[in-house]
């Protein structure tokens, strides 16, 4: 992500900013760890945290993570004093869902959880 918005004109020009430095980064770091709640838990993902807002103004997310170990995808959505996710870990990898009833182990493989809003 560049410094600056503007580091490349709609004609292709360079301008004289650095194309290798972190000024946005944190955008794309906050919608991985908050909004899909993608969080690594051990080295190189090999157990993942799963905790996303699910109590701001979204109704829904969804993220994919690609890790050493493959892809981490969470969905959830929010309805009727409920939330469903539905998290698939790629092999080799554990984890843990946050949710507002608790936390729940997750595994390899597809997870599907329903909770209640507190």
């Amino acid at each position: 992500i560049w410094e600056s918005w503007g580091a490349v004109a709609p004609d292709g020009t360079v301008g004289a900013m650095s194309l290798n430095h972190y000024a946005f980064g944190a955008v794309d770091d906050w919608m991985f760890r908050r909004l899909a709640g993608i969080d690594p838990a051990g080295p190189g993902f090999a157990r993942v945290r799963v905790a996303p807002l699910v109590d701001g103004p979204l109704t829904w997310a969804e993220g994919t993570r690609m890790t050493p170990w493959g892809e981490v995808h969470v969905r959830w959505d929010r309805a009727d004093g409920q939330v469903r996710y539905a998290v698939n870990l790629p092999a080799g990898v554990t984890g843990e869902l946050v949710g507002p009833e608790g936390t729940v182990a997750l595994a390899a493989g597809r997870t599907e959880v329903v909770q209640r809003l507190a």
